[in-house]
């Protein structure tokens, strides 16, 4: 039971180590890929889009055919709603964090500023085919168009270094991870160790007692106890009922000791209906009671006949006048007597129950 709680603490803290660090790195790898990344692909976006619409502009003040020109103010207007929907997603990202987020407002007060003078000055001059007004318009959109362009790439250099930041963290915190896991390994199979020598103190040397103990009931030593009674587990348990089993057979042996010695007085208790050697035991002492008790009682006629016919030969004795014949029956009257008497020591040392 000790081994299965390390193991199962130590299992517990090598998955949650591992679930802790796969969630923080997924999570990093998300914010990495959803918000940074992406950033960066936005902003180089807008700043081609930007620098697409400066050349349109351009190529749309240079040409002199009306419906080139109309052509190219689509594009650029078409440039111009991507670029918007561009900065909703860059304000949307950005809003929780301080630093991009006073650039971000730089870079979108600076596209303001080239819209307005695209859209109001470049555009319209170009329109009304005021050629000079709409160069000077395109220098000066050219100058916001750089601010625009610088914001953007300093915002882009931002993110990958957050990425690059990202990404390092992601290594550290998998360095960090492998290191605590390979500490609780190590402590784990330390632990496990720990828990196979207290086991084998607790469990396996106490079963080895008694599989001694086993042996030697097996080979008739009954004299014994198994140690770890007063346990309150398993072990303890197992050596309480091995000690009553050996009092069971310690107790049967004392009863066929008594039987040897001719004392069949003891009795046999059959713990239960499936007792089978009690119950033979019972049975056993049962039919030599009997037995004894009609060999006790035909002992004591054969004395009692015995006695009788020693009375009647002693007096045939003395009626007889050769001396050698009654010399003879006289040996075979003491012979007798002395029978007798052995078979009366024998009956009287055979002890029955009450009324046998």
């Amino acid at each position: 039971m000790l081994g299965f709680s390390i193991g199962m603490v130590s299992l517990i803290l090598v998955a949650g180590t591992a679930i802790f660090a796969m969630t923080t790195l997924r999570d990093t790898q998300v914010d990495i890929q959803e918000i940074q990344l992406n950033n960066v692909i936005d902003y180089q976006g807008l700043d081609a889009n930007l620098s697409r619409n400066r050349v349109l502009l351009y190529r749309m003040m240079r040409s002199r055919d009306q419906d080139e020109r109309e052509k190219l103010g689509r594009e650029i207007a078409k440039a111009s709603t991507e670029n918007d929907a561009i900065m909703a997603r860059l304000a949307e990202r950005v809003m929780h964090d301080a630093l991009p987020q006073g650039k971000f407002v730089s870079l979108k007060a600076a596209r303001d500023a080239f819209n307005q003078v695209r859209d109001t000055r470049i555009i319209p001059a170009i329109v009304t085919g005021r050629q000079a007004e709409a160069e000077l318009a395109f220098d000066a959109g050219s100058e916001r168009y750089r601010d625009v362009s610088i914001l953007a790439a300093d915002l882009t250099e931002l993110a990958k270094d957050y990425v690059r930041r990202a990404v390092e963290d992601s290594i550290s915190l998998v360095r960090r991870a492998v290191l605590i896991l390979g500490a609780i390994a190590l402590t784990a199979v330390l632990l496990s160790l720990l828990g196979i020598v207290v086991l084998h103190r607790a469990i396996a040397l106490p079963i080895t007692g008694v599989a001694e103990a086993a042996t030697q009931i097996g080979a008739g030593e009954l004299d014994l106890s198994t140690p770890g009674e007063d346990r309150q587990d398993e072990v303890g348990t197992l050596a309480q009922a091995f000690n009553r089993m050996t009092a069971s057979l310690r107790n049967l042996a004392d009863i066929a000791d008594h039987i040897a010695d001719g004392d069949l007085t003891d009795q046999v208790a059959p713990r239960s209906k499936r007792d089978r050697l009690a119950i033979s035991f019972d049975i056993m002492s049962e039919n030599l009671k009997g037995l004894t008790g009609e060999m006790k009682a035909g002992a004591r006629e054969v004395n009692a006949v015995a006695m009788e016919i020693l009375e009647i030969t002693r007096e045939f004795v003395v009626e007889i006048v050769d001396p050698e014949r009654a010399g003879r029956f006289q040996n075979a009257l003491l012979r007798l007597e002395e029978v007798s008497k052995r078979l009366s020591t024998v009956v009287g040392q055979i002890k029955l129950p009450a009324g046998r």
